[in-house]
């Protein structure tokens, strides 16, 4: 071992000595060409202005760019060995797995084939039994040996109809295993053809991709101002729209408080003056008892004396109706104003990327 490794060792000392002659000998021919001022021209150069240092820079560079490209192909190469062993290894499985199948359906054929033979020896043995006994009995017995002989033959009948029966099932169990075998074939083909569908499906979608992509560069340059426009219109809509919600929330806070304003003035019109004073919490409470203490059919009595409010003249029919119709005439401007600008949007254009209600796109 030692002596093949001197050996080894050696062999290299030696390349190591060759490589540094050659690198010398590069060296020398380097400086004699910058000392003559780097003017000298390579005698295998193609063009007029080339020298001898240019070349060799180019020979490295060739010589780079060669390992690097055979470096890029091994790695796919590779890559692509590897896919192809892993899809080797599934269809080895698979192959495994039907040869496992037959084998245990031949295993199970084979015992059927077994036993019966075990069972055709068993009747021929009895036959042979039975027919030794007829011939033994041929003689004073004719009576028995008529039960004999009948005895016979239905056991021969019965042995006929259990070979039948054994040749049937094995005809079954050969016809299993054939279509088992058959399917297992089947299911490879089956993935073969939809592995080459998938590739022919991705090939198409890559080239799908391609062209809109460059369809999407080639249109982007047109397609910017119109959106920046179209959001900038949309910014706007957006902010005069809750503009228009805060005042219609406003309009309704008054009209709930002009509501409960008019609900405590007519429920003081019922209580005496002193019951708003401060310390009047014993009249509150007197008269919070005196309405438990009442029976149903006096406060009754007491609210029919009352006069009618419905029968009274109210502005609130009339407030409610201006408000709806401020707030319908408002929604209607906006929802025309969203549609104007919707039709001036380039086809691109997606209302999901403004701060909008998720209802009002919907609505356009």
């Amino acid at each position: 071992m030692a002596e093949e490794r001197a050996e080894a060792l050696q062999m290299e000392l030696e390349n190591c000595r060759e490589k540094l002659e050659e690198s010398t000998l590069d060296l020398q021919l380097m400086r004699a060409e910058m000392e003559a001022g780097g003017n000298i021209q390579h005698p295998y150069s193609a063009s007029e202005g080339a020298t001898g240092y240019e070349m060799r820079q180019m020979q490295q560079q060739n010589a780079r760019m060669r390992d690097t490209l055979l470096s890029r192909t091994k790695e796919k190469l590779s890559s692509r060995v590897e896919e192809l062993e892993a899809q080797v290894a599934d269809l080895r499985e698979q192959v495994d797995a039907a040869l496992g199948a037959e084998e245990m359906t031949i295993m199970d054929r084979d015992s059927t084939i077994n036993k019966f033979r075990e069972l055709v020896h068993k009747m021929t043995e009895s036959y042979n039994e039975l027919k030794a006994q007829a011939d033994s009995k041929v003689g004073p017995r004719e009576g028995g040996c008529v039960e004999t002989i009948v005895d016979r033959d239905s056991t021969i009948n019965k042995f006929r109809e259990l070979v039948h029966k054994m040749t049937e099932s094995y005809n079954e169990l050969k016809a299993q295993a054939d279509s088992k075998e058959g399917g297992c074939v089947e299911t490879i083909m089956d993935r073969d053809s939809t592995i080459n569908k998938f590739r022919e499906l991705v090939h198409i979608m890559t080239e799908s991709y391609n062209e809109l992509k460059a369809q999407a560069d080639s249109k982007g340059t047109f397609s910017r101002e119109p959106r920046v426009t179209g959001a900038a219109e949309l910014g706007s809509l957006v902010a005069a729209s809750r503009a228009c919600t805060r005042s219609v929330d406003l309009q309704l806070r008054a009209l709930e408080l002009t509501q409960a304003r008019a609900r405590a003035d007519m429920l003081a019109a019922c209580l005496p003056e002193h019951f708003m004073h401060t310390a009047a919490m014993r009249y509150v409470s007197m008269w919070s008892t005196a309405l438990d203490t009442c029976s149903p059919d006096l406060l009754v009595r007491c609210a029919s004396a009352l006069p009618d409010a419905l029968q009274q003249p109210s502005d609130r029919t009339q407030e409610l109706g201006q408000l709806h119709e401020s707030i319908s005439t408002s929604s209607s401007a906006l929802q025309q104003q969203l549609k104007g600008i919707r039709r001036r949007l380039p086809p691109g254009a997606l209302l999901s990327a403004v701060p909008l209600d998720p209802q009002v796109p919907s609505n356009i």
